[in-house]
């Protein structure tokens, strides 16, 4: 596991998919980076707009995945019947349920601690959930 980390060339870990040593890697580049300070100012700047071109792309994606979902239930219920559409329901349902219980519970304790209320600290951050 230990040595798995280690990719065998700088880009070996995007080719081959392999998480860890992407990480790896990005976290060396980003020590390095951060010790060569002002010296490498065009390469933070190159990395930081590179970001911003992948976030928009990103942002892009985000926007049409609900067609590419709304496609992919048109099928299923298409292919199984409007029935599938039921445990898909009760799917999304156990999901939120399960998103507010552990905000109200494992959140709200945690808030406690740190005593503060979780519900006005989800009304500041209403339109980030929304």
């Amino acid at each position: 596991f230990i040595l798995n980390i280690i990719p065998t060339t700088m880009i070996s870990g995007f080719a081959e998919g392999e998480i860890l040593q992407v990480l790896f890697v990005a976290v060396l580049f980003g020590f390095a980076l951060m010790k060569q300070g002002d010296r490498a100012r065009s390469v933070h700047l190159l990395v930081e707009e590179a970001s911003h071109v992948m976030f928009g792309i990103i942002a892009i994606v985000m926007k049409a995945a609900p067609i590419g979902a709304f496609g992919a239930m048109a099928v299923t219920v298409g292919r199984y019947g409007i029935g599938t559409l039921g445990n898909l329901i009760g799917l999304v349902a156990t999901f939120y349920l399960t998103a507010v219980a552990f905000v109200i519970l494992v959140l709200g304790v945690v808030a406690a601690i740190a005593r503060f209320n979780i519900f006005r600290f989800l009304f500041y951050i209403r339109g980030e959930l929304l």
